[in-house]
């Protein structure tokens, strides 16, 4: 497949499709859409799919693919979106997945992705949904994230984070959807949430959560 050097898009979604991805993907130098979605693809990310610089939307969600997210990913600085969720991921979330700037869309949940939230996916100001939850993330919620001001989704729940919920995130005026339950976050909820309009769906059970609630 690595020899149709001019295709442009590969939609492989919802098959039976087994074993790695292949490395020879590389070869698709024009290739702007990759969707191998809902297969049986194990293995590891291949190094060589960060060679593949026109890539626009990755979508390798739903499939048995495990080890690290690998930094060469952050070479696709076209890349608007990029899903990578139920798999079987593990080790931190790259930092360097803060140079992807033209991120909209990133959605890395049901994994086995551990450690801290890096503070760098703050530089993804044009994301508009951050999804990270069913992971093992702990730390604390990064106060940058309040600076992500087109976000839209933020979801972080069923993780270990631990600490106060940012009063940061109450900058987010686009922020529909908010959840965080599921943690062990502590503290008490912010009061500015309480003139948030945007918010139409605000998850934060099962947590440390103390203090009176938002007026």
């Amino acid at each position: 497949m690595g020899n149709l050097e001019n295709l442009v898009e590969l939609d492989l979604a919802a098959n039976k499709l087994i074993g790695p991805i292949p490395h020879s993907l590389a070869n698709l130098s024009r290739l702007e859409i990759l969707y191998l979605i809902d297969n049986q693809l194990s293995g590891l990310v291949p190094l060589e799919i960060g060679d593949i610089k026109n890539l626009v939307d990755l979508a390798l969600q739903q499939n048995k693919l495990s080890g690290p997210i690998l930094y060469s990913l952050a070479n696709l600085t076209r890349l608007k979106s990029l899903h990578l969720y139920e798999n079987q991921l593990s080790g931190p979330v790259p930092s360097k997945i803060g140079d992807m700037k033209n991120l909209i869309d990133l959605e890395l949940s049901q994994n086995k992705l551990g450690g801290a939230i890096p503070h760098s996916l703050s530089n993804l100001t044009r994301l508009e949904t951050l999804y990270l939850h069913s992971d093992q993330l702990s730390g604390p919620v990064p106060s940058e994230i309040g600076d992500m001001k087109n976000l839209i989704g933020l979801e972080l729940s069923q993780n270990n984070l631990s600490g106060p919920i940012p009063h940061s995130l109450s900058n987010l005026i686009r922020l529909e959807t908010l959840s965080l339950y599921s943690n062990q976050l502590s503290g008490a909820i912010p009061q500015e949430f309480g003139s948030q309009a945007s918010i139409v769906e605000f998850q934060l059970s099962n947590n440390l959560l103390s203090g009176s609630l938002p007026q």
